[in-house]
């Protein structure tokens, strides 16, 4: 019987908190490579590839596992595929194993170090690349650290026999790596966005930055919904799906990732266009008011319906559940609105535009703690898309413009959160359905005719 060898994690234990800690520089960059400019370049090379570094150590331990078929290894050992080291079954257990979450955060690790050289920014300034790059880096760095428990199970990195616990990611079949390969498409493009969509200079780069990954979207989303479908998880649904939340952590953290990605694509970076065609700002805090009040009270109203849908806690759990995580979300987005008082207030209603970037990247903070992020995502979609519209008809330099599309539009949206939408989700097997296919067209509908009536009023913008 093989005798297990001192792991990774537990000869260097400090390499995984001292990559977390390398990783919480990362939204530093600009001002780390401002300082090296006197200090010299040796600051900026340290600051951007520590975690390169760490994340590379760590991958070298599974390859050098792999390629002495250690079954000794927890990875190896604990999946049985070293028996026959011709067969293939260790380099898969690397793909499918514990060594995929680190491959995936290579990827984007790399990706965002190199960013600046995407064609779609090509002809921008050199500022300009250099905030794409400062920008992808604060998102990878944060979502990687608020997402630390699924990258890094406790068990890819301790002795074969100090942990029984399986890796977070399954290894049966190819559906671990297709969770990976989403992971790292959806971030990528989640990142591009999230740019794009939170740098306020114009630059045609910007656009073109966006433009392309909204297309991709469009491709990943089906595609990421089509193999969802495809999980025992959703085909087999019923209620000890909820109750069994906590177990199908990748599927929810690909979840929150898609979430963040149409956020961006719909909202967040519309916004940018709408917001300044709002006009000077007359009824600008009345505007505030009336959103931030309409968007939290529909956050809680559809998060609560969803909730009690799901029938699988006894009493009124779902709700006392569904109230406590939106009373998170909403303390968030409250905190956030004190930003521009502190100089962050770049954008032209910077108190809107902190609620809604809060509102489509609070998920993955609840998520670190809370399996039940998911039936927050389709109320946060129609909160953001209220965002969006009011100020349209409460600030007065616009309310008396708005089309009649634009009040259609809004009228039957209304209608469809709360009046169908209620119906639908207490059919049990079509609740996901709800979550992953209607609601999400909420937000692209409205910014869609918001853009078309601001294009039409201003038609040489």
């Amino acid at each position: 019987m093989p005798v297990p060898h001192t792991m990774l994690g537990d000869d260097v234990p400090w390499l995984v908190p001292l990559f977390a800690i390398s990783l919480m520089a990362w939204p530093m960059a600009a001002t780390v490579e401002k300082k090296s400019i006197e200090k010299g370049k040796w600051l900026k090379t340290i600051h951007n590839y520590l975690p390169v570094l760490f994340l590379t150590l760590m991958i070298l331990d599974r390859i050098i596992a792999v390629l002495n078929n250690d079954l000794s290894h927890s990875d190896i050992a604990k999946y049985n595929a070293g028996s026959n080291p011709m067969n293939g079954g260790a380099w898969m257990t690397f793909l499918r194993g514990d060594g995929l979450p680190e491959l995936v955060l290579m990827s984007l690790l790399l990706f965002s170090l190199f960013v600046n050289r995407l064609p779609s920014i090509s002809q921008s300034p050199n500022r300009i690349k250099e905030l794409v790059r400062y920008r992808v880096m604060c998102f990878v760095s944060l979502v990687a650290l608020f997402s630390f428990t699924v990258f890094f199970p406790d068990s890819a990195y301790q002795n074969a026999d100090s942990l029984t616990s399986q890796s977070t990611w399954p290894t049966e079949g190819i559906g671990p790596f297709w969770y990976g390969l989403l992971t790292v498409t959806i971030l990528i493009v989640a990142a591009e966005l999230f740019a794009a969509s939170t740098i306020v200079e114009n630059d045609l780069g910007l656009v073109k930055l966006a433009t392309k990954a909204k297309y991709k979207l469009a491709i990943i989303f089906p595609i990421t919904i089509f193999l969802f479908t495809k999980t025992d998880a959703i085909q087999n649904l019923n209620s000890t799906f909820w109750l069994d939340l906590e177990h199908y952590y990748e599927l929810i953290f690909i979840a929150v990732f898609l979430h963040m990605a149409i956020s961006f694509a719909t909202i967040l970076e519309p916004a940018k266009y709408l917001d300044s065609k709002l006009g000077a700002g007359g009824g600008k805090t009345k505007s505030l008011i009336i959103t931030s009040i309409s968007a939290f009270f529909f956050l809680a109203i559809v998060s609560i319906i969803f909730a009690q849908s799901m029938d699988s806690i006894s009493g009124n759990g779902e709700v006392l559940m569904a109230i406590w995580l939106v009373f998170s979300i909403i303390l968030i987005c409250v905190i956030a609105m004190f930003f521009p008082t502190m100089g962050f207030d770049a954008t032209p209603r910077p108190e809107l535009w902190w609620i809604r970037l809060v509102m489509s990247i609070s998920p993955l903070f609840v998520a670190a703690f809370s399996p039940y992020v998911l039936i927050l995502l389709p109320a946060i979609w129609f909160s953001l898309a209220l965002s969006l519209v009011i100020p349209w008809y409460v600030e007065e330099d616009v309310k008396d413009t708005n089309s009649t599309q634009l009040n259609i539009t809004f009228v039957l949206v209304a209608l469809f959160a709360l009046l169908i939408v209620p119906n639908i989700l207490y059919q049990l097997n079509m609740q996901l359905i709800v979550a992953w296919l209607l609601m999400p067209l909420v937000p692209l509908l409205m910014s869609s005719v918001l853009l078309f009536q601001a294009r039409k009023q201003n038609p040489t913008s």
